[in-house]
Parts: C-alpha cells; sequence; structure tokens
C-alpha cells in the first residue's frame, strides 16, 4: 500500500501548498480541494443525489460514492429508494462543509453536520459516510453514527507535516478499494472482536476485584463477620 500511497500524497501536498481554504466558501473548497482529493483517491461519485425521505420530500447529501465511474454517470435527479441506490452501486455518501466549521454544533434550529451524516445514512441504509471541511475527515458507520462515533484524520496536519508514514491511515480508510473490496468491513469485524474481547477480559477482572474486595470485608477483623461454612470459599488472586 504504500508504494500505491506515495504519489496520492505528493499530489495532494503540492495542491494543499497553492490553495487556503479559510480564504475558500463551501463551494470553492469543493471545487479546489475536496473533488481533487476524491478523484487522487480513486473515488466515483456524483454530486447532490436525492435520496427518498419519509412519504413526501428527500435528502440531498453532496455526494453519492459509486462502485464504478459508469455508476455514478448513471444517477440523475430522480428521488431514489435505498433499494434503488443499491442497485446502482452506491457504497457511501459524503458531506462536505466550509473549512474550520464545528461538526458538533449548530445554529439555532438546525441539525449539525455530524447529525446530518447520520440522517443521511439511515435513511440511504448505506453502510459508510464521510463528512469533512477539507482539513478535517471523518469515517462514519451507520450502526454508529447516531452515537457520533467516527474515524477521524487530520490531513492538514499530516499534509504540512511531511510525514508519508501518517499518511497512510488516511489513504487506507479513505480510497476507492476500502469501500469497494471489503477492506472496511473487514477492518469493522475485526475492531469489534476485539473489543469484545477487552470486554470480557475487563468482566473477569471485575468479578475478581469484587471477590477480593468481598474477601478483604470479610477478613477485616474490625468488621467482625464470620464466614458461612457453606456459602464462602478460600479465595486466591489470579495471576
Amino acid at each position: 500500500m504504500h508504494n500505491e500511497a506515495r504519489p496520492v500524497f505528493e499530489a495532494l501536498r503540492t495542491r494543499w501548498a497553492e490553495i487556503r481554504l479559510d480564504e475558500l466558501d463551501e463551494s470553492q473548497i469543493e471545487d479546489s480541494w475536496i473533488k481533487p482529493v476524491f478523484d487522487q483517491l480513486g473515488l466515483h461519485y456524483r454530486v447532490q443525489v436525492k435520496i427518498h425521505y419519509r412519504d413526501v420530500g428527500f435528502r440531498k447529501p453532496d455526494y453519492g460514492l459509486t462502485r464504478t465511474a459508469e455508476q455514478a454517470r448513471a444517477i440523475t435527479n430522480q428521488i431514489y429508494t435505498p433499494e434503488d441506490l443499491r442497485n446502482l452501486g452506491l457504497v457511501a455518501v459524503a458531506d462536505a462543509k466550509k473549512w474550520g466549521i464545528s461538526f458538533d454544533q449548530a445554529a439555532p434550529g438546525q441539525r449539525n453536520p455530524s447529525q446530518q451524516i447520520d440522517e443521511y445514512l439511515r435513511y440511504s441504509e448505506l453502510p459508510w459516510g464521510i463528512l469533512t471541511d477539507g482539513q478535517y475527515w471523518r469515517l462514519y458507520e451507520r450502526d454508529t453514527s447516531k452515537n457520533n462515533v467516527y474515524y477521524a484524520v487530520d490531513l492538514k496536519a499530516i499534509l504540512e507535516s511531511g510525514d508519508s508514514d501518517a499518511f497512510i491511515y488516511f489513504y487506507a480508510f479513505f480510497r476507492q478499494q476500502a469501500f469497494t473490496e471489503g477492506w472496511l468491513e473487514q477492518v469493522k469485524r475485526g475492531s469489534e472482536e476485539y473489543a469484545q474481547g477487552i470486554s470480557d477480559q475487563l468482566e473477569e477482572q471485575v468479578y475478581d476485584a469484587l471477590e477480593f474486595i468481598a474477601q478483604g470485608f470479610l477478613e477485616y477483623r474490625n468488621n467482625r463477620l464470620e464466614p458461612h461454612p457453606k456459602r464462602c470459599k478460600p479465595f486466591t488472586i489470579k495471576a
């Protein structure tokens, strides 16, 4: 993957040095930076994809990511149901914001960006969503997006540091193959299995700790407690 990522890293560093996101509005950021990043990552996309919303109306994320360029070109102005989107080969939605905007705060009466991406995922029933202001890139997964759980990368910091090794953490998760070749699903399964293993281990340690505390209460002579011969057993601390 290093060999694949290196030319992408160099191309994005060069382009980053030529622009100032803080001087651009949202539309300009998309044209000058977001779309070029998508292109370097090999992503196929269509802008302003309309997703069926409840009984009437629609929601419209900035981008719909597809498996192939042909599928992206086939998307029209119609309002699509989740089944339509799957048949069209969509694998993710993406939303771009003005540089520096808070993803987790909103103006009164409005949804914040993280709530928007969660809504797009729920109504599209697609598995993955990208939220970015050009600097920060968040990857959301539909089952956990409602809790604002995401994988995040500060692309600005990576490019300006010149650290191509750190860039791998961005490239691996946001490139086209991550969405189309099962890589993200594999990472998700591995993460869930690891988390379950940690949970089981912590649960066992908690039981051990409770038993140790109870034994301490029992043996502390000022408590004047006597062990019940049928309910108490000798206690040893596990290594």
